[in-house]
């Protein structure tokens, strides 16, 4: 049997995430069949670079911008 993983499965295990993550991990555990193949769609590489680096990004602390002397959004995106 071949199974194509929704990107929502594999971060639900990773984090944890309430209420499906049981669920989730009960699809994952299929995998450990030998007759059961796992695949991901391209872009889920992609998504769960942009995924992490933005949750990394969340955890820095803010800095201020000296255009506009706020907690300016745009600063921060461009200066990571």
């Amino acid at each position: 049997m071949k199974l194509l993983l929704d990107f929502n499965v594999i971060v639900d295990v990773l984090t944890a995430r309430r209420p499906w993550v049981e669920h989730s991990a009960a699809v994952l555990s299929l995998l450990d069949d030998a007759r059961v193949e796992g695949f991901v769609a391209v872009h889920t590489i992609t998504t769960f670079i942009t995924s992490s680096r933005s949750i990394s990004a969340a955890k820095r602390p803010r800095r201020r911008c000296w255009m506009c002397s706020g907690w300016c959004a745009w600063f921060r995106a461009t200066t990571t």
